[in-house]
């Protein structure tokens, strides 16, 4: 565990530091699923960074400028929830965050969803050969976040898509005193317990 990181099953939740939460996590690590389920006990606005990251079908990266705008805008709001994989664009949520909640799920039961959502989406499709080789494609990528060793610098690649857990591992470890880290679907629930619980406890 790194140091300085707080459980979601210890940590006291104050009610104040429920304005601005900001959702991070690997690929299929519920981070959508979530952000839903706070917006909606919370009453607050959710915003996929993947929208503010990808456009059209194709989902083309969109330049740097325009994102780390669309970021500043967010963060400037005076409540919301943001969830994404993303890290280094997005420093100025998370330093604007009240709460960061880091889904740090075993890979296994990420790539497991990963292959659950490619069959639901896609057990119709007459174009079944290409729909494989792009789950392949997709679970290698995958792989290389939850099993990558090699802490990586953007700086370095060129790229600041590349990431890996253990990179978003030490990027997090600067907001330790505002990082709640769920580690199973079992810690999820009882992060949102806890929020239920205590919001009306301060109604």
């Amino acid at each position: 565990m790194m140091k300085g990181l707080m459980s979601a099953r210890s940590q006291t939740l104050d009610r104040r530091t429920w304005r601005r939460i900001h959702i991070i996590g690997g690929p299929a690590s519920g981070k959508t699923a979530l952000a839903r389920r706070l917006g909606a006990s919370l009453d607050l606005p959710v915003y996929h960074l993947d929208t503010v990251c990808y456009e059209g079908p194709l989902r083309v990266r969109r330049d740097l400028e325009t994102r780390l705008a669309d970021v500043s805008r967010i963060a400037s709001e005076a409540a919301w929830i943001a969830e994404g994989t993303h890290i280094w664009w997005t420093d100025e949520l998370l330093r604007r965050a009240e709460m960061i909640v880091w889904l740090d799920i075993p890979g296994r039961i990420a790539l497991w969803r990963i292959i659950l959502r490619h069959f639901e989406e896609n057990h119709l499709s007459i174009r079944r050969g290409l729909q494989l080789r792009k789950l392949l494609g997709d679970l290698r990528l995958r792989w290389r976040y939850y099993h990558g060793s090699i802490l990586l610098s953007h700086e370095v690649l060129g790229d600041d898509a590349v990431k890996n857990r253990v990179t978003t591992a030490q990027y997090l470890a600067s907001y330790a005193d505002k990082l709640i880290c769920c580690r199973s679907g079992k810690d999820v629930e009882v992060f949102l317990t806890t929020i239920e619980r205590d919001k009306h406890i301060g109604a």
